[in-house]
């Protein structure tokens, strides 16, 4: 009979080598579903850089909002959801584009939002009205952070633009220096955090916003504040 010592150590080390095929298969599969993440992300790029199939539809942005925050967040996190909407009075806003381009659009910026700010920390995502006060206030505060003619003024000089649907999404972050602000949207360009991501969401939004003609926006510090991220998307309305 084999002395108990020597089949604890025999046991030990079969363990130790489960243990370890473990670790490496859990890896590879991380490292499969990365690659995976990766190759979606530059067709969808590839796809938004071509323009190609875009529609110019009416649809409720509404509903494609939703869609995206319960699919990114809600299930997971039912009893203390990170994604915080806020739509004011709204029941319906229409907007004209590509519903589907639109859905990834806004799949790309909340994910990039919910990846690179802390576990715990919730993302604000605000829907209004241009000319309701909770647009207003937005775009001010956004116009008097950056001084350029992205706020409220701009707006009023467009007059298809009087009645535009503003998306604003926020999430604690450190300011970002500037130099790395006006480049994160270029492709496989990380704003620093640690989160694992494949730097292609925020170029998928901008491409797909341009062919859109939807005004994007980015800024670090939030406006009003002292650290924290912003994008901030402006949709003409299709109030017809």
């Amino acid at each position: 009979m084999m002395p108990q010592t020597a089949l604890s150590a025999s046991e030990k080390a079969e363990q130790t080598a489960v243990e370890d095929a473990t670790y490496r298969l859990d890896a590879m599969i991380s490292q499969i579903q990365r690659l995976s993440r990766i190759v979606e992300k530059l067709l969808q790029l590839s796809r938004a850089v071509a323009g190609t199939g875009f529609r110019r539809d009416k649809f409720d942005l509404l509903p494609v909002l939703h869609v995206m925050a319960d699919e990114l967040d809600r299930p997971q996190n039912s009893d203390n959801p990170r994604l915080m909407l806020e739509t004011g009075c709204c029941t319906h806003l229409s907007v004209r584009g590509d519903m589907d381009a639109t859905g990834i659009l806004l799949r790309n910026v909340l994910e990039n939002a919910l990846r690179h700010s802390p576990p715990d920390s919730p993302v604000r995502v605000s829907l209004a009205l241009a000319d309701s006060p909770m647009g207003k206030d937005i775009i001010s505060r956004t116009q008097a952070q950056d001084g350029t003619g992205s706020g409220l003024a701009a707006l009023r000089q467009q007059p298809e633009m009087a009645d535009a649907v503003i998306l604003t999404v926020e999430n604690a972050s450190p300011a970002l220096p500037d130099a790395t602000l006006s480049k994160l949207t270029d492709p496989f360009v990380r704003g620093g955090s640690q989160a694992e991501g494949s730097g292609l969401g925020l170029a998928i939004a901008r491409t797909i916003a341009r062919h859109m003609n939807v005004p994007m926006q980015l800024a670090s510090p939030i406006p009003g504040q002292k650290d924290g991220f912003m994008v901030q998307l402006i949709f003409p309305q299709d109030a017809a």
